[in-house]
């Protein structure tokens, strides 16, 4: 069952197939229509040879979890994205301090060649500078090339 991508509260129309052994039925139910869930839960038990009560009750079970799972879909859109981190004032300094090296450019190709890339320092450099300005705070990108910012 695939859950609809619709933000609507009250949108259950799903595709629905019931299988019992080499029997089965496919068909599209509004989950929050009483009148599609009992055509199809009708229509599955004849299909299929069940009784219709057992096809009311999934129908009412895969009902409460597409709620659920809207509702977890709900949430997770309209939640709040976590706080920035604050970095610890030794981490800051370290990190400073770093920056301030005379020799910064050769210090972070080596972090960047113990990590595996390989290629030919111009690309590197290049790289390096491509993930200055595509930092995640916009109005720093532009803080690895002037640590004084």
């Amino acid at each position: 069952m695939k859950l609809p991508r619709s933000s609507g509260h009250d949108v259950f129309k799903v595709s629905v197939r019931l299988t019992v052994g080499e029997r089965f039925t496919l068909d599209g139910v509004d989950l929050s229509s009483r009148r599609s869930r009992e055509g199809f839960a009708a229509a599955a038990a004849e299909d299929c040879q069940v009784p219709v009560e057992v096809v009311r009750g999934d129908l009412g079970k895969l009902l409460f979890a597409v709620e659920e799972a809207q509702a977890r879909r709900r949430a997770a859109a309209t939640a709040k994205p976590d706080p920035i981190a604050e970095m610890l004032p030794a981490d800051h300094a370290a990190a400073m301090a770093f920056l301030r090296r005379p020799d910064l450019l050769g210090a972070t190709l080596a972090d960047v060649a113990r990590t595996g890339l390989v290629g030919e320092r111009v690309n590197i450099e290049t790289a390096l500078v491509r993930m200055i300005f595509m930092s995640s705070v916009p109005s720093r990108a532009l803080a690895g090339l002037c640590p004084a910012m």
